[in-house]
Parts: C-alpha cells; sequence; structure tokens
C-alpha cells in the first residue's frame, strides 16, 4: 500500500461524503502504454476517505502481484491517477508504506497453537469485501 493524506480543494469523481472503495479504472494510463501493460498485469486500486472539508485520505493498494510492486510504483500510480481526475494535491500531510503478507504455508494440521484471521495463511484479509461485475 501506499498512502497518502492530502488538502486538496477537488474531489474529482469521489464523493465529498463517502469512502470510496476498489477504484480500479485504469484512464489514466495511455491505451497500449507500456504503463497500462504493467497495471493490468499487476492491478491496483485507489481508496479514498474524506477526513473533512478539504482533507481525504488517498490508498493506492495493490493484492495480487507477485512480486509485490514497490511501494514507489504505487505511489506513481496515486499521483499520476489524481492528476488525471483533476485533483490538485496542495500538501501532503502523512504517508504510510504497508506490506501486509498474503499466501504462505498453510498451518501444521497437528500443530499446537494455530494462528487466526489473516495470521492462519488460510484466509484474505480483505474477505470482508465482495467485488463484482468486474
Amino acid at each position: 500500500d501506499e498512502s497518502q493524506v492530502t488538502d486538496t480543494s477537488k474531489f474529482g469523481p469521489y464523493s465529498k461524503d463517502a469512502m470510496a472503495l476498489f477504484d480500479y479504472r485504469t484512464d489514466h494510463f495511455p491505451p497500449d502504454s507500456p504503463e497500462l501493460k504493467h497495471a493490468i498485469k499487476n492491478p491496483t486500486f485507489m481508496y479514498a476517505m474524506p477526513l473533512s472539508t478539504n482533507t481525504v485520505f488517498f490508498e493506492e493498494t495493490s493484492l495480487v502481484a507477485r512480486p509485490a510492486i514497490s511501494f514507489q510504483d504505487c505511489k506513481t500510480r496515486c499521483f499520476t491517477r489524481l492528476a488525471h481526475l483533476g485533483i490538485d494535491v496542495s500538501k501532503v500531510t502523512e504517508e504510510e508504506f504497508c506490506y501486509i503478507p498474503m499466501g504462505g504455508p498453510l498451518p501444521a494440521p497437528g500443530q499446537r497453537i494455530v494462528g487466526f484471521g489473516g495470521a492462519a495463511a488460510m484466509v484474505h484479509p480483505s474477505t470482508g469485501y465482495h467485488l463484482c461485475r468486474m
């Protein structure tokens, strides 16, 4: 993940009153470009969460790339997307960088202590969300 908390006067297609999850649009890449091909092979998506009238938490996230894409790639995609949407970032007040391990070996059937949730390597940390009609 590459996250930004930004001061902005424009919200683009995002609501000032609601969080947007899973913006998978790729129209911010030139058609048939190497960047678009890379984005299709290693998709990312945007979260947009308004924090106040002029502050928004934007996060560009990848859940499926193997190997994981770099923080710089996520950051570049984030700012490319925001610029394409006409969102003027006047100030970055915070940045967050996070890797959440995905996959890994399953617990041994006879082990004494078994992890729970994402630590068990049997569940996906974002299973609380359902994606449809993509």
